[in-house]
């Protein structure tokens, strides 16, 4: 009865954890396997998201272990622990774990019962799909999320939500900031939209509207201490936007101290971020590029790749106030390097415009402009086809049967993606593609 709720699901990660304790020693007390491991499961995932990261993956291993020899008779209790699993590799970017356990919960559970039970398939489909995205692999993620919003996904509401919020926190990163705030519209009362939500308000400027959200997000997330850390790290961007740097360094402060009781390297590199930017606000280069660096020292090669574009992007523009332009430059080729190959045309454009003020020409669609068409999708390489026309956003819609505003909306897209601002460049990207064939 204390482990009724999937533990991915509970909003208070203390109560979870001394729920997941006290039917731990109830199933060691009898003997109870079945519980024993949801207990593991459950203690594990709280253990995580509180910032305990080794000692709820011991748990969430040992879990696994007895799953994957069979030990578990109820399927029930397997599917419940399998989504603790994946939980915990979604809020931590485990791919390793999530990719391996994923193959395990495919083999033995839902492909015998024909992707059955339906609610379990789509809650480990669109889990996976996070971690995906959070290691940059951003095509298999957003393909994997569509699949759990789809017609055979799951219809609990709770799922769905959250398979929303995920894929609105892609699609802000992709530019499609209009697509994002209507994915969200359903669910704004849910704690797995603030993040997502706040951000939308603060690349739409509405930064009044993003610090609400966030602290509503946060007086939900008692125990949660990696969302909190997100939520803080939206918080300080948000009072910097304002000019507010005593009230960014108060959230920066909140950060550094919720790092030091966690054990986790992005909270940590996170906190390093948030202290850098506040450090830069306050024209202090020395302990800005110091907080900086301390942020890449938490981060491993190819495990978060836009928070480390986003570290090296920053130290670029560090680097440009200091006068160190050889150095600058090459932290932002290199960070407009991940950009591009994360297909992020926002964060693209900002680094290219830091390169332009060095004196180095923007390269990144004149480059590749067969792989920059080959990233849309079929309904944009359309548009795109009679953007290179001429023709109007009427005119398109006329052609595609669809109204002039969705015209102008697929356009903006198209814009968004390629990294271009007028109607012109397009057609100029989409002639340079047709004469360069695309290597994947």
């Amino acid at each position: 009865m204390e482990l009724a709720v999937l533990a991915c699901e509970a909003e208070d990660i203390d109560r979870l954890e001394e729920a997941a304790r006290m039917a731990l020693e109830l199933a060691i007390e009898f003997a109870d396997t079945d519980l024993e491991v949801r207990a593991l499961a459950d203690s594990g995932y709280a253990l995580v998201v509180q910032g305990r990261t080794a000692e709820g993956f011991a748990r969430l291993d040992e879990a696994m272990a007895a799953l994957s020899a069979g030990e578990v008779r109820n399927p029930a209790t397997a599917g419940m622990s399998y989504c603790a699993l994946l939980g915990a590799c979604d809020r931590t970017g485990d791919v390793a774990r999530a990719e391996e356990w994923t193959r395990v919960i495919a083999a033995t559970l839902t492909e015998p019962l024909g992707g059955r039970p339906r609610a379990l398939h789509t809650h480990c489909r669109l889990v996976y799909g996070s971690v995906l995205c959070a290691a940059g692999r951003w095509p298999e993620g957003e393909a994997t999320l569509l699949e759990a919003l789809g017609p055979e996904g799951s219809v609990i509401f709770a799922h769905r939500a959250e398979a929303a919020a995920r894929l609105a926190s892609l699609r802000v990163l992709q530019g499609q900031v209009r697509e994002a705030a209507e994915l969200l519209r359903p669910f704004e009362d849910r704690p797995s939209a603030c993040e997502p939500l706040a951000r939308v308000y603060l690349v739409t400027g509405q930064l009044d509207l993003a610090a609400a959200v966030a602290r509503r997000g946060l007086e939900g997330a008692d125990g949660d201490r990696l969302r909190v850390g997100v939520l803080r790290s939206i918080l300080v961007e948000v009072e910097l936007a304002r000019d507010d740097v005593a009230a960014a360094a108060a959230h920066a402060d909140e950060l550094a101290e919720l790092a030091e009781l966690a054990d986790s390297r992005l909270l940590r590199a996170d906190a390093a971020l948030a202290a850098g930017r506040v450090a830069a606000a306050r024209l202090d280069p020395e302990a800005a590029i110091a907080s900086f660096e301390r942020a890449r020292s938490h981060l491993h090669p190819d495990e978060r790749p836009l928070l480390a574009a986003m570290v090296l992007l920053e130290l670029a523009q560090v680097r440009t106030d200091v006068c160190d332009r050889g150095t600058a430059i090459d932290h932002a080729r290199a960070a407009v390097e991940i950009f591009e190959r994360l297909r992020a045309p926002l964060l693209v454009d900002r680094t290219e415009a830091l390169l332009r003020s060095l004196g180095v020409r923007a390269r990144s669609v004149a480059r590749q402009p067969a792989a920059a068409v080959a990233g849309l999708s079929a309904r944009e390489q359309q548009v795109l086809g009679l953007l290179r026309e001429g023709l109007t956003n009427a005119e398109i819609g006329g052609r595609l049967f669809i109204s002039a505003k969705t015209a102008e909306h697929h356009v903006g897209r198209v814009l968004a993606k390629l990294g271009v601002r007028s109607r012109a460049e397009a057609a100029a990207v989409a002639a340079a593609a047709a004469q360069t064939p695309h290597r994947p």
